[in-house]
């Protein structure tokens, strides 16, 4: 079986549907196919973007009719928290409606869905979406394969490591286990830059989160025997807003859509892909 890997799409509708396009999926009865390929999207569907509704719908319709496979991002696992009443704080969520920042990231989303029926809609699919996918020579997760991390979460998680109430509540609780782990598998570990050092480029590293720090990108991982490092590369920061990935060789591009191939493996042949 072949994969395109997609990453973050952000509400950029028109663009992943020229993507798409560029790939060679048609759609047939709204669907969007390819006869010899399967997407998977790497999740952050929502936010920032223009087109909200119509994007979730798009790999909604995908995912549901077999065309495509998609997991959590950190932005669906947000979705979820915002709905979800705190058991221990009556009156308020797991993610604080209050907290600066956390309703100006999420406006985007909540201008067209607050308040409506489609809102719990929505976040009641994130939830069916695994963490990870392990599909035999072939893992994608949304910021880091972890095992470490994965360990710790397993207990919490779905049969197919989607996310039970524990696993929200918890998910939702800085300084728990669970959270710690959430945070490496959704956006990456951070690690310690030499001082006086600045990452420019992929990744978060901003003043917001302290100079000398960076947080990590995440990756495609194509296992390659026991050489976990083989394949990598860094597919998680905003691919939306993100342009050309650096340590790829573009295989087409059309307007501002690039398509990149990252890997090829004997078993598992595959494109990442991004919206720029």
């Amino acid at each position: 079986m072949r994969f395109d890997v997609i990453g973050d799409i952000h509400g950029e509708f028109d663009k992943l549907a020229s993507l798409l396009g560029v790939l060679g999926y048609s759609e047939s009865g709204g669907i969007r196919r390819h006869p010899e390929r399967t997407a998977v999207f790497v999740g952050d569907l929502i936010d920032r973007g223009p087109h909200q509704l119509e994007t979730v719908c798009l790999v909604r319709g995908m995912v549901e009719a077999g065309a495509a496979r998609c997991i959590l991002g950190n932005h669906e696992f947000n979705a979820i928290a915002w709905v979800t009443p705190d058991p221990d704080r009556p009156g308020h969520f797991l993610r604080d409606h209050h907290k600066p920042g956390n309703r100006a990231q999420h406006q985007a989303f909540l201008d067209v869905v607050e308040g409506t029926p489609r809102q719990k809609e929505i976040t009641d699919w994130f939830r069916t979406l695994p963490l990870w996918l392990d599909l035999g020579g072939l893992r994608v997760v949304h910021a880091c394969w972890h095992e470490e991390s994965m360990v710790v979460l397993r207990p919490v998680l779905g049969p197919e490591q989607t996310l039970t109430d524990d696993a929200i509540l918890l998910g939702s609780r800085q300084g728990h286990p669970v959270f710690e782990a959430l945070e490496v598998v959704c956006k990456g570990p951070e690690v310690p830059l030499p001082e006086g050092r600045l990452l420019l480029g992929q990744g978060r590293q901003g003043p917001s989160r302290g100079s000398g720090s960076v947080v990590a990108g995440g990756f495609v991982d194509v296992s390659q025997g026991g050489d976990r490092s083989a394949g990598r590369h860094g597919n998680d920061s905003g691919c939306s807003v993100a342009g050309r990935v650096e340590g790829a060789p573009v295989l087409r591009s059309t307007g501002t859509v690039w398509a990149l191939l990252v890997y090829g493996h004997a078993e598992r042949d595959f494109t990442a892909v991004c919206v720029s």
